[in-house]
Order: C-alpha cells, then structure tokens, then sequence
C-alpha cells in the first residue's frame, strides 16, 4: 500500500504543476491594447477642479418681427477663461444650492446706444422662467475644494494616505459607500414686475450659453422714447446633479446687443436735393404734386405722419409709401413718387385713416393755331398777314389753385429767345384752368422776320416746378415773307412715268397761277382732282371785285391745257400740287428739264391773268427703264410647244407695258401674243412697284417650232418706232414636245402589280393609255404631275398569261386627243377626229366585229400616224406570267452562326414576300411546361434583277438551336410560295494536339530537428502513462 500511496502522490503532483513553460522562442506576443480610461464613482463630497479655457465668443443673430424697418439684434458676447479638469469622473452629488443668477438688463430708448444685457450664470445647467415653482427641503451641499493647477495633475498620480496608487475596485467601492441619490428640485423666480412694452413691438427671445451653463432670458424691446432697467435675480434650489468634467466654476458673462428700433412711418428719407420754399399745407382731399413739399394738416396742431398709394385689389396693400419728417414735411420728389401717382392714403401715426390725398405730374401741353381757326401751326408755313394764338392745357394743376404760372419762350430765327411775340407778353401766364389760350398774336409785326420761330412752355411757380418739372412739347412754325410767294419741288429729278410734287406758300386764301414753260410735248400734266386745283382744261375763275373771272392762260405757258391752273392756298398759305409724267395720248413725256412757275393773278377787267410777282423750280425728267426675261421653261429660252411661258420684267418709264412678237413669217413689225395672226401689241399693266407680268399659252397660239423674239415697250410703238421710247426684247426657242414611256417589270406575274409610266413635255393635262391582250382591251386617261405619269395595273390572276400591247398617246399643242373612243350599239369603237368635226376613220376594239389584241394595236399605231393628227405616241409589249418564287440551296448551318437566305421571283420589284424560319420537330410537352421557342420570320421586299427579280432575308442564327428547320417564303400581294428544308448543327469540336510530358526529379524533403518545444508533448505522455500505471495498480 505504501507502493501505492507513492504513487498516487506523484499523480497529484504532476497535475497541480501544470503545463510546463514555452521556450522563449516559441512565445506568441499579442500586444493588450491600452484599457480605456477608468470611470470613478465616488460618495464623497467632490467639486471639480477648473482648468484654464481660452475666451470663447458666442454672436447670436436674433430676427426681429415685422412691421419694422430695424436691423437683426446682434449679441455678442466674451466669455473669460474658465477652468476644467482633464480627469472625466462621474459624480452623484447630493442637492447643491447654485449660487443666484443675476440678469441685468438694460433697454434703451428707441434712438438709444446698444442694450446691454450682463449675465452671471450658475455652475448648473438651468432654465429661468417668469413663473416661481414649489421649492423642498435644501439638502447638504457638495462644498468646493482647492482644484489643482495643469502641472500637479500631470505629476501626480492619485495616491492614498499611505502613497500607493489605490486600485479601481477600491475606488469604486468607495465612492458607492459615500454618494446617495437625490431627487432635483425646481428653482423658484420671482415673477418678473416689469410694465408690459408697446404691443407694436416682438419680444424678442435671447439666449446665451457659456459651457454647459446656460441661461436663456425673455427680452422684450420697445420702440418708446424711455429708458427701462429690469433686474431679474434667481435663486436656485437643491437639485440632483450629474456632473461631467465639463462643470464650470460660476462665470460672469457679459452680452452686449445692438438694437435699432424699427422707424415704422414716422421718419422720412434725406432730400436728394433741395428745394426752394416752405412746405404748402394741405388738408385731406386736396392735391399735390410732385416735386412740391407738404404738410397734411388732419386735426390741429396734428399732421399726418405718412401716406401711401394702395393697390386696387380687394385686400389692398401700399405699394409705395412716402413718409413725413419730424415736423410732419412729406417731400414729394419724383424718386420718393416713382410713378405712382393718384390717390394716397393718409396714416396719422397711429391708424391708416380714411382719407386720401391725390399727387400728380405737373404736366404741361402746348399748342399753336391760327386764330378764328382749328388749324395747328405745328410745322407747317405762316404768312405775315397772318395771326396766331397758343394754348396750354394743364388739366391737373389749372384746377387746383395752387397759383401756377407758366411762361412760353419762343426762340427766334437766328437763335434769341424771348417770351415777347410781336405785341404780346407771353411771360408769367397764369395757369389756373384746364387750357389758357393766349390773346391774338399778328404776326404782320414789322420786327418779326422771316424764318423759323419754336415756342416751348416752362413752369416759374411755384418754384419746385420751375427747378424740376418738365418743360412742355415744342410748337415750330415758318414765317413768310409779307408779299413774297415761293415754290419748292419734292424732288429735283423724276424718272418718266412716276410723279412729283410741289409746294406753293404765299398768303392765305389766296389764289394764284401755276404753269408749265413752253417748248417741249408731251409734258407732264396736273392729276385731275386735287383740292385747292383747278386745271386749264376745266375753265377756272378767279373772284375779283365780287365778281367770278375767267382766267386766261399764262404767257409763255405750254399750251396743254391740263399743265397749268389756278391753285388756291389754304388757311395758312400753302398747298402742295401733284404733276404727273405718265404718257400723253400714247406718246411718253418727252424727256428733259421742266420749270415749273406760280404766278400772282391780277386783273384784266373782264377777266384775269397773270401778274409780275412770281417763283419757280426746275425739274428734271429723264426716261425711264424696261426689262424682260421669261421664269419657265427648260432654261436658256428654250420652251416646249404647249407650255405656258411666263414673262415679267420692270417698267420705270410708264405704267403700260406693251408686248408684241416677231419671228419666221409674222408681220415684221410684230403680232399680239395671244393672237399671231394679228398685228399689234398685248397691253399688260404695270404695278405700283413698276413690275409687270404675262403668261403666254402656247398652246393656242397655232406657232411651228422655231425661235421667236419677244419686245416689251413703254408706249404702243411698233418695231419701226421704238427711238423715242423705252424697250426690251427676249429671244425663245420654241421647240416640239416629247413623250416617253415604260413599266415597272417587262414580265408581271398575275396577281401583282405593274406601274406603266414616264415623262411628258409641252405641259398636257393627260395622256391616253391603251392596253391590248387576247381577248382584252382597256383604255385609261392619266393626268400629269410635274411633267410626269404613272399608272397603276392591276394584273387579276384570272387574267391569262402571254402578251400585251400598251400605246401612250400625248395630245400636243390643242391639248386635245386625236383618237376617241365611242360607245355604240354595244360596242366600243377607236375613231380618228376629223379636223371639221366628227369622225372619219373608226375599228371595233370590243364587241361583235372587233380586231383581236395585236391587230387592234397596229390600227391604233397607224391611225395616230395620220397627217391629220398631230398627236405623239409611244409603245411597249407588257409579258404576263404565272407567279413563281424560288429559294435557293441552304445547306447546314453551324449554331450560333448567321446566315442568308435568298432567292428570284418573277413578283413586281417593290412588292413584298414573307419568309419563315421554324424547326421541323415536334416534342409534346405538359400545359405547364414552357417550350423554348425557336425560329425566326420577316418580310423582305423584292429587288429588280436580271433576267428575274431577287429577294434575300438573314437570319441571326443566335435564335436557333439543333434542329431541322423549314424555310418558308410565300407572296403577300401574290399567291406563291416556296419552301426549303435544313439542318442547324452543332459545330465540330477539334482536337488539340497533346505536349510531351516532362518528368521532375525526386525533391527530397529534410527531417526537422526536435525542438524545446517538443516537451510540453513529453510531459503530457508521461502523465497519460502514470494514470495508466496508477489504474493498473489500483485494480490489482
């Protein structure tokens, strides 16, 4: 047993040493990062030491509330350095008592410096309302202790008594010993007994925050002219305290706020500029005006404080609003106005009142007249025996009777300015109604010279309106001579055939002689109808003495009686007289200089002639141009027999273009366009822009092909007289038109389509088309477009195959159609137009007695050979055949891979073939299986070939899968089809040729060399055998 017991306690032994230890090159570091910092908790009385904090400021930007017309407040507030200690511990701390805060604020009057608001705030987080609050039993509070300085922290750790660093467990073992929750308590505020500020102005909210101390105060501000101090002290209860690191020793915060009170509608704006004067008092209802100073006088000894121009909506709001100063001035400058002018509302510093004030322009209208009459003087010619008279409206300030006055400066010819016209002041005219009108002014005043006068009103008073009120519009008249009459030409030079004008100025009323000098003819003659005009060939009298005169024609005056008269003035001495320079009985005005005379009449007794007195003007009156040239046609002058040829071109000599024609075995001295068998001219309009235009038929003029030449002429000449007179010529080439014709496809499958067509000159309407077959006949007419035809044949596929005849007929120059066709007795007849009427030649195409297909077509054929006949012609054989298409050979195809698949077809080029793809196998598959779906289909238009047409279709081979698959093409306009079978495959895989192989030497691998690590293994076998042996002996 003592065997035993050995060996039992070198078990137990083994077990209790443990795992032996690692060498020390087998050790595994792994670094234990560092333990985040350890948080306290403490019962004992703790007050944390300050650490020094750099000044903080804090500008708080506070909106004020509208209507005001003040700035944001701006507090900016400077919070000293405070201290905290760097150590975060968290602390239940029993009830503190918080020092007082104290509030002190200062508010200024409106107009007053900054507010300035000092706040002592309490270490605590706390909130200061108006209201006071139930207050418990004060609790023990944490009493402060001495804080350390930066540099003990960082030299000494904490210690216990004994100088050894206690542990955290320790610590916090403590702390919970000595700390007891506490339950907060609110903090009572004395009601704030501040009066109640103006209701007109926000209260503005103000919140400061220094650390965690905040204290937020309600700051009324007030626009009243006084100065109020509200202090406001707060005592703070116990209440139950998380401290963090971040508490504060108490801080004095001082904040300053700048206020500007809002100056709602009791201030005005500087003046911009000054202006002469006292301001007008007014009262409510009366009138202002823009650029004056006002004071509105709404009770005594009060005035109103602004006004404003409302909108005239159903809420309305002021869209301008001019203010009145300290002493109630509102000065009306027109920046302040801004175009708001009407009725103002008044406001009398406490209310919009009622009442409204109107403001307006001073505006001021001049106008001149002659007087006894309506007739402006504006611009316009004045003779001295003449009296004038202005008037000034001003309907808003006339009426108002402020005592406005106005003058009217007029500036002389030479450039002097005076308000004196003739006898008559003009200076300081009382403006008190709607429109003055100033007393006679003769303009027969000796010191009035000659010349050009311009008149222009300006405000004197009031003496804003003479500083800065616009001036009035300007009045400009010609004085003239007192006896002397003038006349003056619009133009010094016309073309012939346009007009001209001239002006008499002389007295008004007044009538006098206008002639043309002699020498020349045709000359230009007055237009029959002006006022004020009475030609020589309309017998014109003069009244001399009370009684009518005949007037005689003037000495050495042209003796056409329509190039002179009497013309009469009218009210201010002028009239302006039109000539014309139009041909004269077919024959244009002869070309050169005119001098154009106005007489003053004077008396012959039994009748009156022309006086000594007089003036006169030349004109100049050269010829005139012609053009020609032609807008259709083939280009080059080239046209087509049948065509309409458009001819235009310019006339500047007269307002007739004539037009004739000369060519092979016309008159030499030309024919009428649209009869060539006449001799003469075509008469064609000229417009007012001097252009002309024609249109030539062709076809009705009966002309052989050839070259013809065409004249434009300004007076009715013929080709022997054109030297006095204006012309222009076009040549034309006149040519036979041309027909052409053919199909779509010479072979057409029944079924489709065949478009026979082609192209004409010489501008018909139509063609004929003829169709001949085996027992078949058809006859259309096809309009032309564009010089082209076309025509579409449907081909039944009842219609029997082989050939046809097809003949186009083109109707030439009549536009008519040579051959006819003719219903009768149930037949249908082709017959040739006899050229008196009628027939004379005819076949039967259908019914009893007809010429089978080809025959027909060769009687046709030699009937529009005919002399009779001058129509053209053209043929063409039309082949109709069974449809047919065809595929060409497919052949495998690889999957994946894509292909074409083409063929011919005797189907018309352009219509369409449909082609189908789809795999030939067939699987049964459950309702709820999917199939994948293979194939593929299309339609493909048919391409002209040779000799047949071709179509092809690709395929994208991505959509097929192994298979056999059937190709299918079959007509959409046609009944045909064709199919084609073939297999998709899969492509052959090769093979790739193997590489020699290569053979590695044998790597051999080195035995590791036991290590001291290999001991922990050891000694775990050595205690498995020794519980082994120890088992064994225990059983035994």
């Amino acid at each position: 047993m003592k065997k035993y017991g050995i060996l039992l306690i070198l078990f137990i032994i083994l077990c209790c040493v443990g795992t032996p230890a690692v060498a020390a090159d087998e050790i595994e570091t792994t670094e234990t990062p560092t333990a985040p910092p350890t948080t306290i908790v403490t019962t004992a009385p703790t007050t944390v030491p300050p650490t020094t904090m750099p000044p903080t400021t804090i500008v708080t930007t506070i909106p004020t509330t509208p209507p005001t017309t003040a700035p944001p407040t701006t507090i900016e507030t400077t919070i000293p350095p405070t201290t905290v200690p760097p150590t975060t511990i968290v602390t239940t701390a029993p009830p503190t008592t918080a020092p007082p805060t104290t509030i002190e604020t200062t508010i200024p009057p409106t107009t007053a410096p900054p507010t300035i608001i000092e706040t002592t705030a309490a270490p605590t987080t706390q909130q200061t309302t108006a209201e006071p609050t139930a207050q418990p039993t004060a609790e023990p509070t944490i009493p402060p202790t001495a804080a350390p300085t930066d540099e003990e922290f960082q030299s000494k750790p904490i210690a216990d008594a004994g100088g050894k660093i206690p542990s955290a467990q320790s610590l916090v073992e403590d702390a919970a010993g000595k700390l007891k929750p506490q339950t907060p308590t609110p903090t009572p505020v004395p009601k704030d007994t501040t009066p109640p500020l103006p209701t007109e102005n926000p209260v503005v909210p103000v919140s400061v925050s220094t650390g965690t101390t905040t204290a937020a105060t309600t700051e009324p501000t007030t626009t009243a002219p006084t100065e109020t101090t509200t202090t406001a002290t707060t005592t703070t209860e116990p209440t139950e305290t998380t401290t963090t690191a971040t508490t504060t020793e108490p801080t004095e915060t001082t904040t300053t706020a700048t206020t500007t009170t809002p100056q709602y509608l009791t201030g005005g704006p500087t003046e911009a500029y000054p202006i002469s004067g006292d301001a007008r008092e007014v009262y409510p209802g009366d009138t202002a005006f823009v650029y004056e100073k006002i004071r509105i006088n709404i009770a005594p000894g009060q005035y109103a404080t602004s006004i404003a121009y409302m909108s005239g909506s159903a809420s309305p709001s002021a869209l301008n609003t001019i203010p009145a100063d300290a002493n109630g001035i509102i000065n009306l400058l027109d920046v302040s106005v801004g175009g708001y002018t009407g009725s103002y509302r008044i406001y009398d510093g406490g209310n919009w009142t009622g009442s409204y004030i109107y403001i307006w322009q001073p505006d001021l209208t001049l106008r001149g007249e002659l007087a006894g009459s309506t007739d402006s003087i504006d611009g316009q010619a004045v003779s001295k025996s003449s009296s004038i008279h202005y008037l000034i409206d001003s309907p808003k300030v006339g009426p108002s009777g402020i005592g406005a006055k106005a003058n009217i400066l007029i500036t002389t010819p030479v450039g002097g300015q005076t308000t004196m016209l003739g006898y008559v002041n003009l200076a300081n005219l009382d403006i008190n109604s709607v429109r003055i009108t100033t007393p006679d002014i003769s303009l027969a005043d000796p010191t009035l010279i000659g010349g050009t006068y311009t008149a222009r009103a300006e405000w004197t008073v009031p003496q804003a309106f003479a500083n800065y009120a616009k001036k009035s519009n300007t009045v400009t008249f010609y004085l003239g001579s007192s006896t002397g009459i003038t006349i003056t030409a619009s133009t010094e030079s016309v073309v012939r055939s346009n007009p001209f004008t001239v002006t008499v100025s002389g007295l008004p009323n007044t009538p006098y002689y206008i002639s043309l000098d002699a020498g020349k003819s045709p000359v230009p003659e007055l237009i029959p109808g002006q006022p004020g005009v009475v030609r020589g060939s309309e017998n014109p009298t003069v009244t001399m003495g009370g009684t009518a005169k005949p007037a005689l024609i003037p000495d050495g005056a042209s003796s056409d009686p329509n190039s002179w008269g009497i013309v009469t003035t009218d009210a201010s001495g002028k009239r302006v007289v039109q000539y014309s320079t139009n041909p004269v009985d077919n024959k244009p005005v002869e070309e050169g200089t005119y001098t154009i005379r106005i007489n003053n009449v004077v008396d012959y007794g039994q009748s009156v002639g022309k006086g000594s007195d007089y003036d006169r003007v030349n004109v100049k009156v050269t010829k005139g141009g012609m053009t020609i040239s032609a807008t259709s046609g083939t280009g080059s002058g080239s046209y087509y027999l049948g065509e309409e040829v458009k001819l235009t071109g310019t006339n500047t000599d007269s307002d007739t273009t004539y037009l004739f024609l000369t060519g092979p075995n016309l008159n030499s001295n030309g024919v009428k366009l649209d009869s060539p068998s006449t001799q003469g001219s075509t008469k064609v309009p000229v417009k007012s822009d001097h252009t002309w235009e024609y249109r030539w038929d062709t076809s009705q003029t009966g002309l052989d092909a050839g070259s013809y030449t065409v004249y434009a002429v300004s007076t009715m000449n013929d080709k022997s007289h054109l030297s006095s007179t204006q012309y222009a010529t076009y040549s034309i080439q006149l040519k036979q038109p041309s027909l052409s014709t053919g199909t779509s496809t010479v072979a057409a499958a029944k079924g489709d389509t065949v478009h026979i067509k082609g192209t004409v000159t010489g501008s018909p309407s139509s063609v004929a088309i003829f169709i001949f077959g085996p027992n078949y006949y058809e006859r259309k007419t096809v309009s032309i477009d564009n010089g082209m035809y076309d025509y579409k044949m449907n081909i039944p596929e009842s219609m029997s195959t082989g050939e046809y005849f097809v003949v186009v007929e083109h109707p030439m120059y009549d536009g008519r159609f040579g051959v006819q066709e003719i219903h009768q007795d149930g037949k249908t007849i082709l017959a040739m137009v006899a050229p008196n009427g009628g027939t004379q030649s005819s076949f039967v195409v259908e019914g009893p007695g007809r010429l089978q297909g080809s025959a027909a077509a060769n009687a046709l054929v030699k009937m529009l050979d005919s002399p009779y006949i001058d129509d053209l012609y053209t043929t063409l054989k039309l082949t109709v055949q069974a449809p047919y298409v065809t595929i060409s050979p497919i052949g495998n195809q690889f999957v994946g891979d894509s292909f074409v698949i083409s063929g011919r077809t005797n189907v018309a080029p352009g219509d369409k073939l449909l082609v189908e793809v789809s795999p030939s196998s067939f699987v049964p598959a459950g309702k709820n299986q999917q199939t994948p779906a293979t194939g593929v289909s299309g339609s493909v238009v048919v391409a002209k070939g040779s000799p047949d047409n071709v179509w092809s279709f690709a395929v994208d081979g991505s959509r097929l899968t192994v298979d056999s698959y059937t190709a299918k093409v079959s007509g959409v306009e046609v009944t045909v089809s064709a199919s084609q079978v073939f297999d998709v495959v899969q492509r052959p895989i090769e093979t790739p040729t193997p590489l020699p192989t290569t053979t590695a030497p044998p790597t051999t691998v080195p035995t590791p060399e036991p290590t001291e690590s290999a001991s922990a293994a050891v000694w775990f076998a050595g205690l498995l055998g020794a519980g082994v042996v120890v088992m064994r002996t225990l059983r035994r």
